[in-house]
């Protein structure tokens, strides 16, 4: 395959799994709509740089190496699979409450905002085992560095392209509006997808 056609693969893929709504998405959403913009663009960021480690984790072998040892992938799977239904349970809580501006998070700077965003995907076991598991199979082993090096670029690029853009989209007021009315419904489907995610994953391991 050649260069160009490797990145274009590894961009198809990495976008096709990105725009699917998860944990990456409610995180900037609701950040964005009940905080500031800069705040969701702050948590943007943090999600673009976790999936900047874990992608270099995946193309240099790490998260290969990590996810060969029995005890540490269990480990991984009860605690993301755990944090991933705490997530869940936090948006069925949330459901019921009207958005405002600022007062959901107050406590919320831009430095907690961006660690939010990075211990977001960073606690995603899903990303996880995506990068270590597809984006390996897209880019084979015998890749030069230079080639590894600009997927990683391509990638970190089209992450931060993606997750600004809905914090942007999310902090206009228009958007917050239709945010607020369609919030309680899917506030209460996202919350117990992520719920039975995590759990799934706490328990079963898959």
């Amino acid at each position: 395959m050649s260069p160009e056609a490797t990145l274009g693969a590894a961009l198809v893929v990495y976008l096709s799994a990105a725009v699917i709504p998860g944990p990456n998405f409610v995180v900037v959403v609701d950040t964005s709509a009940t905080s500031t913009r800069k705040n969701g663009v702050c948590v943007a960021l943090g999600i673009a740089s976790g999936g900047l480690i874990l992608a270099a984790f995946s193309l240099f072998g790490i998260s290969q190496a990590l996810l060969g040892i029995p005890i540490l992938s269990s480990a991984l799977h009860v605690i993301c699979g755990l944090y991933l239904a705490y997530i869940g349970v936090q948006l069925w809580r949330n459901a019921g409450e009207s958005l405002k501006r600022g007062g959901a998070v107050p406590s919320l700077d831009v430095r907690r905002a961006y660690g939010r965003g990075l211990f977001n995907i960073l606690t995603n076991p899903k990303a996880f085992i995506f990068f270590g598991t597809v984006m390996t199979a897209v880019i084979p082993s015998g890749e030069s560095l230079g080639l590894r090096i600009a997927v990683l670029v391509e990638i970190f690029v089209s992450s931060v392209v993606w997750h600004v853009s809905l914090a942007l989209f999310f902090s206009n007021e228009s958007a917050q509006r239709r945010y607020g009315r369609a919030k309680p419904i899917l506030n209460r489907v996202l919350g117990t997808v992520l719920s039975l995610m995590g759990l799934r994953l706490a328990v079963f391991g898959s």
